[in-house]
Parts: C-alpha cells; structure tokens; sequence
C-alpha cells in the first residue's frame, strides 16, 4: 500500500488550521471557556 505523504502533510496542516479558526475569538472561543469554567 502506498502512502501519499503530501496528502497526508496537507491534511495535517489542514487540521491546525481548522483548529486554531475554531477556537480563535471570532468563533467559539468564548463558549469554550464558559463550558470550561474558565470564564472570568
């Protein structure tokens, strides 16, 4: 079975990114640290 190694680094890179969209202040940042009780 062959891998496609620049599939597999551009889903990675991919996954940071949505990541780091997803829990920035203009998404759900805030209702993150509700849920988490860290909400000052």
């Amino acid at each position: 079975m062959l891998i496609n190694h620049w599939a597999v680094l551009a889903c990675a890179v991919f996954n940071v990114l949505l990541g780091a969209a997803w829990y920035s202040p203009a998404l759900f940042y805030q209702a993150w640290k509700q849920e988490n009780g860290l909400w000052r």
